[in-house]
């Protein structure tokens, strides 16, 4: 397969954008290494839009680093985070592990404690260039394979018990880096208890340091997946009697009543 990389390097680009004020990263800047959304999956709460390949134009890690040392040359922000996310999945990007390295030293150089995260849809978890990076926050949103096809929509044949297992495995290699982030929404028979039990299993089973249980937040590119309530994933939650869970509902559900706090 011939690699796309963007040709050009102009500062308009997106390779760097915020910071933001994340709800669970609080004031992070996010890296994007894709000039348009680049991912395995097509999620049906995506905000990004509806995926079209896996190989739709990387930025080049060169022009990447270029612009995070700009930022952090003239920047005096207190950052909470430096987050690989942005317009896809950044594992596709065949340069990642040089741009994870790259970026670790310009922090180690500029803000040494500040954490680089990267957010991952959880189908390369074999990939030891994680072990590289302070936290994973790797996605878990079902345990069962149709709703897996329904809600996640891989692009290529992928197993749901595959990248439990490989969850499992990187738990074990990663230690407390390893996070997991759950999505859960209402879309046409989803969610079923059969299908929470079976979530509910996968996580325990996983163990992770940390669990961020949320719900929709912002306009899906399906209109027909729908936020859940705060009372319905506080149920959920109480699942998890051996890990550490944060909730984040929709912030204008009526149970929310301080939005500071959602």
């Amino acid at each position: 397969m011939k690699i796309k990389f963007h040709k050009e390097f102009s500062t308009p680009l997106p390779f760097v954008y915020g910071p933001v004020k994340s709800r669970r990263l609080g004031v992070s800047l996010g890296i994007n290494v894709f000039s348009k959304k680049t991912c395995n999956f097509n999620c049906v709460y995506c905000e990004m839009g509806h995926t079209v390949g896996m190989n739709n134009g990387f930025f080049r890690c060169e022009h990447i680093i270029t612009a995070v040392k700009r930022f952090f040359q003239n920047s005096d922000i207190q950052l909470d985070s430096i987050t690989l996310s942005g317009n896809g999945e950044p594992t596709l990007h065949p340069q990642i592990e040089k741009i994870i390295e790259r970026v670790k030293e310009l922090r180690d150089f500029y803000f040494p404690d500040v954490p680089v995260t990267i957010l991952t849809n959880s189908s390369s978890m074999e990939l030891k260039v994680l072990e590289k990076v302070d936290r994973v926050i790797a996605k878990l949103d079902v345990a069962d394979q149709q709703s897996f096809e329904a809600i996640n929509r891989p692009l290529i044949p992928t197993k749901v018990t595959d990248i439990i297992e490989s969850l499992i495995k990187a738990r074990k290699r990663l230690k407390d880096k390893l996070i997991i982030q759950t999505m859960l929404l209402k879309s046409k028979n989803f969610p079923s208890k059969e299908s929470l039990e079976l979530l509910k299993q996968a996580i325990n089973r996983i163990n992770p340091s940390f669990l961020m249980l949320y719900t929709i937040d912002r306009k899906p590119i399906e209109s027909f997946a729908e936020p859940i309530s705060l009372k319905d994933l506080q149920s959920f939650a109480s699942n998890f009697d051996r890990i550490k869970v944060q909730i984040y509902p929709n912030r204008m559900d009526d149970f929310c009543n301080d939005v500071s706090r959602c």
